[in-house]
């Protein structure tokens, strides 16, 4: 069983999904046949590297919601995330531009590094805050899973993996992802958003079993 997922650091939701996704997982009696492959999705391709407001301000903007209805959203948001052991603080979130993350993501599949790149990206963003377009943070977090720090500092110099970003985005809009996280099994079964962990876990049963 082969299952890609479309997902971007920037997204609270993505996070929960993967981690529901990997509870699901540890459920199912197949999960070691199962193929897993991260696609690049940036929620926002214009993003800036800084901004000067934060992330309710940002998020009330987007919406064009007032900043209650945007903290209220984010403390839903975390309370999710506090459910299944994730730290989600959105008063010291630094929204940002993930290209780079991607790309150092695209590096870390390639060396078989991709879930520990990806967990400590996720938890730098969202619980540590920091700014994970900052090459000294994406350095530190490819230490920590164990990747060579030339190997990060060439990428970083260089438009290495653009490619692989930029063809999964447009995989995404060719088939219709608007939104993630988005999970595609078998190249034919689609699953939207940040699914309970029930909900996964019957919807790879069903796809192992033959019933969809």
């Amino acid at each position: 069983m082969k299952v890609e997922i479309w997902s971007d650091i920037a997204c609270p939701y993505c996070y929960i999904g993967k981690r529901r996704f990997e509870m699901a997982l540890e459920k199912f009696d197949g999960k070691d046949d199962v193929e897993i492959i991260w696609r690049s999705f940036e929620l926002d391709p214009n993003a800036e590297l800084t901004y000067e407001e934060n992330k309710y301000e940002l998020l009330a903007k987007k919406y064009d919601q007032p900043l209650k209805w945007a903290e209220l959203a984010c403390d839903d948001m975390a309370k999710q995330g506090a459910e299944i052991g994730l730290n989600l603080d959105f008063d010291i979130n630094k929204p940002t531009n993930t290209f780079n993350a991607q790309r150092l993501i695209h590096l870390a599949t390639e060396l078989g590094k991709e879930q520990e790149v990806q967990n400590l990206l996720f938890e730098s963003f969202f619980s540590k805050g920091e700014l994970i377009s900052q090459n000294d943070i994406l350095l530190n977090i490819a230490a920590n899973a164990g990747i060579d720090k030339s190997k990060v500092e060439q990428l970083l110099n260089s438009d290495v993996y653009s490619d692989q970003v930029k063809e999964d985005e447009a995989l995404a809009t060719e088939l219709g992802i608007e939104s993630v996280p988005f999970f595609i099994i078998d190249e034919a079964y689609g699953m939207e958003g940040a699914q309970p962990v029930d909900h996964i876990l019957t919807m790879l049963e069903n796809v192992s079993n033959g019933s969809l």
